[in-house]
């Protein structure tokens, strides 16, 4: 489980990833995906994108403490998509 606080466009952005899947938070809106409906992710020294069926949700480098802490939740995180979404992922740190 893991649970962060970053901002995007000028916007603070709650983000808790659990065994379910990815849920997020901001002013006036709420969102959240099952690991299932994640079609693939992308991570690389920016940060981590996971790209579902309408559009993409992405986290921040700085959303992590370090490089190693980004690499590591890139990781499981890749491991709880299905097969075909591990195989069409990409994770260039």
């Amino acid at each position: 489980k893991l649970s962060s606080v970053v901002t995007l466009a000028g916007k603070d952005v709650r983000y808790l990833f659990d065994d379910k899947g990815i849920h997020g938070a901001m002013a006036h809106s709420t969102w959240s995906v099952e690991w299932p409906g994640v079609d693939r992710l992308v991570a690389t020294k920016k940060g981590v994108m996971f790209i579902v069926s309408m559009g993409a949700y992405f986290v921040p480098s700085s959303a992590f403490f370090d490089a190693q802490a980004l690499a590591n939740f890139s990781a499981d995180a890749r491991d709880r998509l299905s097969q075909e979404a591990r195989e069409k992922s990409l994770i260039e740190l």
